[in-house]
Order: structure tokens, then sequence, then C-alpha cells
């Protein structure tokens, strides 16, 4: 059986990987937690690998001390499973485990490893990419995306979603006008896509535009402030762009590149 993308999936549970699905958008596009769809997709079939390892990936992106140990306990329980998983989840599971040890570097190889395999393999991307960020790995950023983009048919529900990533990892690498069309573009595929707005509003911000940034959260303000994980940063993002005192603080903390120039990602 194969999920939407036409990605290996060891469950025969249309309902489970159904609930797999949503969680997966919810990892996306940050609005409410996947946990309950997890649950659900567990509940629905208890000997599919995956569900077990989207728990362990997903609170391990939340780099919480605190959430380590019940990361680790899903990881064991995806790995009871691992006999009658297909070789991707496994694969997964390796990735998830690498970076459960703290080799976030590793991690991310072993997603890159998925893509080359599975380059419609959102799990491996989304997960990778916010590693990448964590990493301030700004070439991946824009690489990685980029390399799969090619892959992902234009009328598929979830490619905005990798656009508001490629938008993001162009502007951190400087490509600010190229990052611009592409987050605008991701916007108009799906105008709940975050990465796409806090792409958008970082050019903005690294352009001195801070009145048409400012102006452009406010505008976006219903897609994005309610149930979003991401908008306590959105919020912050339009609390610089009130003042040029602020905006030059964000400039030097909240990118890698303070330069108009592209650079050499």
């Amino acid at each position: 059986m194969n999920d939407a993308r036409q990605n290996p999936v060891g469950t025969r549970s249309h309902e489970a990987l159904q609930h797999a699905e949503t969680a997966l958008w919810r990892m996306c596009s940050f609005f409410d937690a996947p946990i309950a769809d997890i649950d659900a997709a567990i509940a629905a079939d208890p000997g599919w690998m995956l569900p077990h390892v989207m728990r362990a990936s997903f609170l391990l992106t939340l780099t919480e001390p605190s959430l380590l140990a019940d990361a680790r306990a899903a990881l064991d329980q995806a790995d009871l499973l691992a006999a009658n998983a297909p070789e991707r989840e496994r694969a997964h599971w390796a990735a998830a485990s690498r970076c459960a040890a703290g080799d976030w570097h590793g991690a991310c190889a072993a997603w890159e490893q998925i893509l080359i395999d599975h380059p419609r393999d959102l799990f491996a991307l989304q997960w990778a990419h916010l590693f990448d960020f964590y990493r301030g790995d700004a070439r991946n950023l824009r690489g990685r995306v980029a390399r799969v983009l090619p892959e992902w048919p234009a009328d598929d529900p979830l490619r905005p979603y990798l656009l508001g990533m490629h938008a993001f990892g162009l502007e951190e690498c400087g490509h600010f006008a190229q990052a611009e069309a592409v987050g605008r573009e991701a916007a108009s595929g799906d105008a709940k896509v975050p990465w796409a707005t806090h792409a958008v509003a970082h050019v903005m911000e690294m352009q001195g535009r801070y009145a048409e940034g400012r102006a452009r959260l406010r505008g976006q303000r219903p897609r994005w402030a309610e149930g979003n994980g991401f908008a306590g940063h959105l919020w912050w993002h339009r609390r610089c762009s009130t003042s040029r005192r602020w905006t030059s603080m964000a400039r030097c903390s909240c990118t890698t590149s303070t330069r108009a120039a592209p650079t050499p990602c």
C-alpha cells in the first residue's frame, strides 16, 4: 500500500493512513498538535511502525529536553514493529534514533538518503528542514527542498508547503527577490503556509520595507494567528517591524545573513 505521494507504507488500514496524513498536515502547517491524530493512527492499526516514529520525530523537533524520554519510548515501541515494516519506515526509525542520540548532522544525512530514494517523502523533508534550521545550515534550507521540488506535481495539495520551505531557504541565502516570489506563490496555493508568511516577512525586514511588512502581517493575521504554533514567532516579526531599532535587532538576530547580495549558498 502507498500513501498519496506513492511512498510505501506498512499499513493496510485506510483509516490509519488518513489519520497519519492529517498528522503530517498539522506538522507542516503548525495548526494544532498532531499527537491526537498519531494516536488515532495507532489505534486504527496497532501494528504499524510509522506512527510511533512520527510521534518520536515530532517530539524531537520541539527540542525540549523534558520530551526526550517520551521520544525514545516511542522509538522503542516502533522498533518492536520493525520486522513487518517497509525499508522506508525502518530508515525513518534510524534517522530519528540518530536525532534522539544528539547526532543532528547524522539524522539530516539519513533523512536526505530517504529523500534520494523517495523524493516525495514529506515526513523526511519536514524533519530535515527543521533541523537544517536549528543547525543554521542555510545551504540545505534552500538546496534540500530545491532537489526534490521537480518531483512534485503542480497540483499536489501539499506542494505549497514545500514552496514555503524553499522560500525561507532562499531568503536565508540572500536571494531576496526569488524568496519573495516563491513565498507569494506558496501563499497563493494555500494561504495557511506559515513558512511562506515567515519568508516574505524576513525579506521585507532585510530590505527595509518595514511598513509594508507590518501591513502584510496584519492583513494576513486571520490565517496564522489562531491555533498555529508559528504564531508566536510571526507576532515577534510584526513587533520587529514597528521601529527601525527593533528591525535592526531582528536583522542581526533572526537571519543568517545581513547582506543584500546573495551568499554563495
